[in-house]
C-alpha cells in the first residue's frame, strides 16, 4: 500500500525524473522486490498468459540489444533494466491483486493518495516555486513531467468512480470528502494540460456505463456518466491554458507529434521486422524530425509503435499480443466481481498510451497486472 500512496509523488526525491533510481516509489518497489524474494510463492505466482508475453518481449529486448546493438550499451543497459523492473511489478500485482480486498484497497489508497496530491498543490506547495509551479502555464509538482503526472492522477480520478462498483459502502461514497477528493484529484489532471491523459480520462468513463446489473440501474447510471463526461468536457474549455492546447490541436499542432509519428511510421516500414535498435531508434527518429544529425533522442509517444520501432515485428509481436491479452481478459471478466473496472482501466491506459509514452511508469504497469489479476482463474483455460 506504501507503493500505491507513493506513486502520485513519485519524483519527490530528484530534481527532474533522471533514471528514476532515486524516487521514494521506487525505494518502496525495491524493497517489496526483497519482500517477494522472501515469500515468492505469494508475490511469484504462475502468471496467466498475457504477463507471460510481456516477459517475452523483455528477454528478446535484451538478446536483440547485447547481440545487435553492442554500442551505447550503458544506455540500451539503464533502459532494459527498468524495463525489467517494470514487468517484475507486473508479475507482483497480477499475483497480489487476485485478491478482492487487496484489490479494493489498492484502489481506495490511490485515491487517497491523489487527494492528497491535489491539498498539497493548493496549500503548502502552491507557494514554492521549486516543488508546485506553472511550467509553461501547466501544473508541474516536484518538477514531474506534466504528462506522467496526469496520467498517474487520471488512474485515480478512476479509483473514485470504480470504488462503488467493487463494493465500498454507499455511506462513504455520499460523503462530501469522497466528492472533493474526486473533483480535487480531476482539477489535478485539467492544469496539467495532458491532452493524452484527458482524452484516455473522456474515453474511459463512458465505460462505466456497460457494468451489468438491472435496467433501471443502468438507465441512472448511464444519466450520471453521461453528465459526469459532459461536466468534465465543460471544464476542459472553462480553463484557458487546457482550451487553448486542445484548440491548437484542432489545428494539427500536436507538440511535434504531427512531424515525428508519420516519421517513425516510415521508418517501421522501412525495417518491419528486425527494427532499429532501442537507442538507434530514437536516435534516427529526433534526426528525421529536426532534419541534422544529432546524439539527441525522441521518445516515440505511442505504446504500441514504439516496440515495432525498436525491434519489429519479431521483437515487438509479444508486447502488442501482450496488450490484446489484457483487452480479451478486461473484457470477459465484466460479469466478475469486479466489473466493468478492469475495462475501464484497459481504454485509460491504452487511449493515453497513444499519444504519450505512458509504459514508462509504474503505474500502467500497476494496473496492467490489476487487469489480468481480475480473471483469477485465467481464462485462457477455461475457455
Amino acid at each position: 500500500m506504501l507503493f500505491v500512496a507513493s506513486l502520485p509523488f513519485e519524483s519527490v526525491a530528484y530534481q527532474g525524473r533522471g533514471e528514476g533510481l532515486a524516487s521514494i516509489s521506487s525505494a518502496i518497489g525495491y524493497v517489496l522486490i526483497l519482500a517477494a524474494a522472501y515469500r515468492s510463492n505469494v508475490f511469484f505466482r504462475k502468471p496467466v498468459r498475457g504477463v507471460g508475453f510481456f516477459m517475452i518481449w523483455v528477454f528478446l529486448s535484451w538478446g536483440y540489444c547485447l547481440v545487435l546493438q553492442p554500442h551505447d550499451l550503458l544506455k540500451v543497459y539503464v533502459t532494459l533494466v527498468r524495463r525489467t523492473q517494470m514487468v517484475v511489478l507486473l508479475w507482483i500485482s497480477a499475483s497480489l491483486l487476485r485478491d478482492e480486498k487487496l484489490a479494493r484497497r489498492t484502489l481506495l489508497v490511490l485515491a487517497v493518495s491523489c487527494a492528497a496530491l491535489f491539498l498539497y498543490v493548493h496549500t503548502i506547495g502552491g507557494g514554492d516555486p521549486g516543488d508546485a509551479t506553472m511550467a509553461d502555464d501547466r501544473l508541474s509538482v516536484f518538477e514531474e513531467d506534466p504528462n506522467f503526472l496526469a496520467s498517474l492522477v487520471s488512474m485515480g480520478v478512476l479509483a473514485y468512480l470504480a470504488l462503488p462498483i467493487m463494493g465500498m459502502k454507499h455511506k462513504l461514497i455520499k460523503t462530501s470528502a469522497w466528492l472533493v477528493g474526486m473533483l480535487g484529484s480531476a482539477s489535478v489532471v485539467l492544469q496539467t494540460g495532458s491532452r493524452s491523459a484527458i482524452i484516455g480520462l473522456v474515453a474511459a468513463m463512458p465505460m462505466l456505463a456497460l457494468q451489468p446489473g438491472r435496467p433501471m440501474a443502468r438507465l441512472r447510471r448511464l444519466a450520471l456518466v453521461v453528465a459526469a463526461c459532459g461536466a468534465f468536457v465543460f471544464a476542459v474549455t472553462a480553463v484557458p491554458m487546457t482550451r487553448v492546447r486542445f484548440e491548437a490541436a484542432l489545428k494539427g499542432k500536436l507538440g511535434m507529434r504531427e512531424k515525428f509519428i508519420p516519421a517513425a511510421i516510415a521508418m517501421f516500414w522501412q525495417e518491419p521486422l528486425w527494427g532499429w535498435g532501442t537507442i538507434d531508434a530514437m536516435r534516427e527518429l529526433r534526426r528525421r524530425e529536426s532534419g541534422r544529425t544529432s546524439l539527441a533522442v525522441r521518445a516515440t509517444h505511442n505504446i504500441f509503435l514504439a516496440p515495432l520501432l525498436e525491434s519489429g515485428l519479431l521483437g515487438g509481436a509479444p508486447y502488442l499480443l501482450g496488450c490484446g491479452l489484457a483487452w480479451l481478459t478486461a473484457w470477459r471478466c465484466r460479469n466478475g466481481p469486479r466489473g466493468i473496472v478492469p475495462l475501464v482501466y484497459v481504454v485509460l491506459l491504452f487511449g493515453t498510451g497513444l499519444g504519450f509514452n505512458i509504459d514508462a511508469g509504474k503505474g500502467y504497469w500497476l494496473f496492467l497486472g490489476y487487469v489480468f489479476a481480475s480473471y483469477q482463474r485465467g481464462w485462457l483455460r477455461n475457455r
